[in-house]
């Protein structure tokens, strides 16, 4: 079983392969490039080093958003040309979980605040286990409090630019840890493996897959305030 992770879901981007239930390859790249630019050739890259083809791939794992439109676009549209060249099937996870996965099995619940610009955060809150609590939403920061009433750690891009709405909550646990904050494509495999995820090429589904965007994008917001 081989398969092949896709992160794209933030300016910055990760991939990842897992060869027989095991990790042989994982990059993350924060170089204010864009996705169209890196994320053909590091797919190529880690194929290459790994002595692996497309046509060897079972499965594609794709962070399905929220987060920035143009990169939900590409990671996915990379994902499905792949998929459907191998008929393979495509692994939509949310953006969130992949970052509430570093502090699994943490003891507590897990709010991610990921920056979504224009002075909002996309949110959502997992157990511990990550059980969805608070499904993914898009909120001003002064809002986050309202979703926690419980001891919770709180991950993610978001943390630190917004850190003043929530420090003084006595139930939130401010992580820290800069890597922590961060969506990494080998986070996807843990998913699949917690929540027993096993599809098969569905073609009608994979078509039909569509980034998870939550909110307008600000052209439209324009559109419609014209």
């Amino acid at each position: 079983m081989i398969s092949l992770a896709i992160d794209t879901s933030n300016s910055s981007g990760s991939i990842a392969l897992m060869k027989n239930r095991e990790l042989v390859f994982s990059s993350f790249f924060n170089i204010k490039i864009t996705h169209s630019e890196t994320l053909m050739p590091e797919i190529d890259r880690a194929l290459s080093l790994c002595n692996v083809d497309t046509s060897d791939l079972d499965a594609i794992l794709i962070a399905i958003g929220p987060g920035s439109f143009t990169g939900l676009r590409i990671g996915l549209a990379t994902a499905k040309g792949i998929s459907f060249a191998h008929k393979l099937p495509l692994i939509p996870i949310s953006s969130l979980k992949i970052v509430a996965m570093n502090y699994y099995k943490c003891g507590k619940d897990i709010l991610v605040m990921q920056d979504a610009k224009m002075k909002e955060v996309y949110l959502a809150v997992y157990s511990s286990n990550l059980d969805e609590i608070v499904a993914p939403c898009c909120i001003s920061p002064d809002d986050v409090v309202k979703f926690i009433e419980k001891p919770t750690i709180a991950v993610g891009t978001g943390v630190n630019p917004y850190r003043k709405f929530i420090s003084d909550n006595p139930n939130i646990e401010i992580n820290d840890l800069e890597d922590k904050n961060l969506a990494k494509a080998e986070s996807m495999f843990s998913v699949t493996q917690i929540e027993n995820i096993h599809p098969s090429f569905d073609f009608d589904f994979n078509s039909q897959l569509e980034p998870y965007y939550i909110r307008k994008s600000q052209a439209e917001v324009n559109r419609t305030q014209s």
